[in-house]
């Protein structure tokens, strides 16, 4: 495949791999996008990141190109982690939402009295934070109003003590097309959190677990509408070692996506295929037991254990 590279920024977009590259603005139209796809003659329009996915969405019916997403309702649900764990049910930890910080002490005490501090919406676990004592925690929530964050954009989450996993899935039409899963062992940047902990792996490992394969089937089965595109879903186990959901990115991948093609089972390539809507193929799946490294400068590889 050959791809034409489009961002909003002149600068990331000279990091941009292949011969076609091309500025787009952040307040652009469908018809740009469309002038684009006659130029290059595009067969599949992706998107990342999120904004991107939600603008995508919401454009989709007006270009001249396939694309394969969920649909928007699924898009609106998982975009805010409390909606997303009411939707999973008994998968997902004990959640709780927060409108004012004098609701804290009475949250913490009903989630056991060691909880997770998250914002409801955003990546790169962006305000995450253990917390106990309600002092702390409404500390935490006065700093982040400086940023414009309202005391109803936080919830508390039962915190979960287990091991970091990750499931991605490609569907076509309702049906699964391809899917990998992953445990995270080594965390990029954490050691810079307060929290600890942070969203993207710099040491992983593919695995093969019946129970997170079943928790991600039915989560996504259970979101509106039929499934297409890229669901990709966190999980970390409870203190019995059974998975629970931490949230859903959809319809896009996350950084660490060329794992998985080393793994033996190239997701990319299967959601583009099933987004030109080519011939049905066996469902692929991950090998297990695949190591993958990065650092920030040094690039990414498969490495051993």
């Amino acid at each position: 495949h050959e791809a034409v590279a489009c961002d909003v920024d002149p600068v990331m977009l000279q990091l941009a791999r292949g011969r076609h590259r091309e500025l787009v603005r952040r307040d652009r139209t469908a018809t740009e996008i469309n002038q684009l796809i006659h130029k290059y003659d595009v067969a599949f329009v992706h998107a990342q990141p999120d904004a991107e996915v939600t603008w995508l969405s919401a454009n989709a019916h007006l270009l001249n190109a396939p694309t394969l997403l969920p649909g928007r309702a699924a898009l609106f649900v998982c975009g805010d982690k409390y909606r997303t764990a009411n939707a999973a049910g008994p998968d997902a930890p004990a959640t709780l939402p927060i409108s004012d910080e004098s609701e804290l002490e009475r949250a913490i005490e009903d989630l056991g009295g060691d909880c997770w501090m998250r914002l409801r919406r955003g990546a790169g676990s962006s305000g995450a934070l253990p917390v106990s004592d309600a002092d702390i925690a409404r500390a935490w929530m006065r700093h982040w109003r400086q940023f414009s964050v309202a005391d109803d954009d936080w919830m508390l989450q039962e915190r979960l003590p287990g091991k970091d996993l990750s499931w991605t899935g490609v569907f076509k039409d309702g049906e699964l097309v391809a899917y990998g899963m992953k445990e995270r062992l080594r965390l990029l940047g954490a050691d810079r959190s307060p929290a600890k902990i942070a969203s993207t792996a710099t040491l992983q490992v593919t695995v093969d677990r019946k129970d997170l394969h079943d928790l991600a089937l039915r989560v996504v089965g259970g979101l509106q509408g039929v499934a297409n595109g890229i669901y990709m879903l966190d999980a970390r186990e409870d203190s019995t070692g059974q998975p629970k959901l931490t949230e859903v990115n959809c319809g896009r991948f996350g950084t660490t996506s060329m794992h998985w093609h080393h793994a033996r089972c190239n997701l990319v390539g299967a959601y583009i295929h099933a987004g030109l809507g080519r011939e049905e193929l066996p469902v692929g799946k991950c090998e297990p037991g695949v190591a993958w490294a990065r650092e920030m400068d040094a690039g990414a590889a498969r490495v051993e254990l």
